[in-house]
């Protein structure tokens, strides 16, 4: 499941090597994507969770899906599978959180922080946004506004965050995704302000409701995530002080060096392996081993990048 402003098919570099091992369903939410794009009438934090899961309920149904399934959310598309999970537990077998939104709870000063001494035109500029997000004023409501600019604006972005660890071909076709997906008509993208406060803290955070949740839970992370993978190690040692592991994954956090916020476009041969170590008690012995024999492969040839789990890693200071 896809994050904020995302597609399923952000996962083009992960279907190929997972498809091999898993049976693969990748789902656009409701409102985003290619799926329907319905007028988004919510007004609470409530109204606004039921919109994106009671459809996947009916989609679940639809499809005639009768066994539990391995949830896997990407950023605020994490946030929302964790809300899936905690209603419906009867329908999951395993939570994956991949860069999940919405894991600590506010800080009390952190616009204090963010600001510092900051000059008077980036504290304008700051006011501006924290008003446009809580008037519900979206980024993809901006792209649409600038006509072909829009489509510019998107392609700057795409050049500058992938460009060099894709081919350019792939950049090109996922400059037109990543735009056409984002210029369509408005829908599931004004859920934001209803889930989320200004700077992407949660109204109700997964550090909170986490506590409830009666599936194992897995958590991926790049190590330069912005959304800070340190939040969901302090999260599953909180955990764990309150109950036992399900499986042998579960409370786990796998962080994959040289890779970002996209963990799954920046080092896909790494998430998948972390995706399907994750999964592996779910498998049967077959599978499991056909698995680890194409992801050994994966990883003999790829000698630039590695992964490393929460109990050997310590997050490095840096400027936010």
């Amino acid at each position: 499941m896809p994050g904020y402003g995302a597609g399923s098919a952000f996962f083009w570099r992960n279907f190929c090597g997972l498809a091999s091992s898993l049976k693969i369903y990748a789902v656009d939410w409701l409102g985003t994507g290619l799926s329907g794009r319905p007028a988004f009438t919510a007004t609470s934090r409530h109204d606004t969770e039921a919109f994106f899961l009671d459809s996947m309920v009916k989609w679940r149904h639809q499809l005639g899906m009768t066994t539990k399934m391995v949830l896997v959310g990407h950023s605020l598309g994490g946030y929302l599978s964790a809300c899936y999970a905690l209603k419906y537990p009867e329908h999951v077998e395993h939570l994956i959180l991949v860069c999940p939104a919405g894991v600590p709870k506010e800080p009390e000063d952190w616009q204090r922080k963010f600001l510092g001494g900051a000059s008077q035109l980036r504290s304008g500029m700051f006011k501006a946004s924290m008003w446009a997000w809580e008037s519900g004023i979206t980024p993809q409501a901006i792209i649409r506004s600038l006509g072909p600019w829009g489509a510019q604006l998107c392609d700057g972005y795409v050049s500058r965050r992938f460009a060099g660890d894709i081919p350019p071909h792939e950049v090109e076709w996922f400059k037109r995704y990543f735009y056409h997906q984002l210029a369509a008509q408005g829908s599931g993208e004004y859920a934001l302000r209803h889930l989320l406060s200004p700077g992407a803290w949660a109204h109700e955070p997964l550090q909170k409701r986490l506590r409830d949740l009666k599936v194992p839970v897995t958590f991926i992370y790049g190590k330069n995530d912005w959304m800070r993978p340190h939040h969901a190690v302090e999260l599953c040692d909180e955990l764990k002080k309150e109950r036992q592991p399900k499986v042998s994954s579960d409370l786990h956090v796998s962080i994959i060096d040289e890779a970002g916020h996209f963990v799954f476009i920046d080092q896909p041969e790494l998430f998948n392996k972390a995706l399907i170590d994750a999964c592996s008690m779910h498998m049967d012995k077959g599978t499991e081993q056909k698995a680890s024999q194409a992801h050994a492969h994966a990883h003999a040839t790829d000698h630039t990048a590695t992964s490393t789990t929460f109990e050997h890693w310590k997050e490095e200071p840096r400027e936010t």
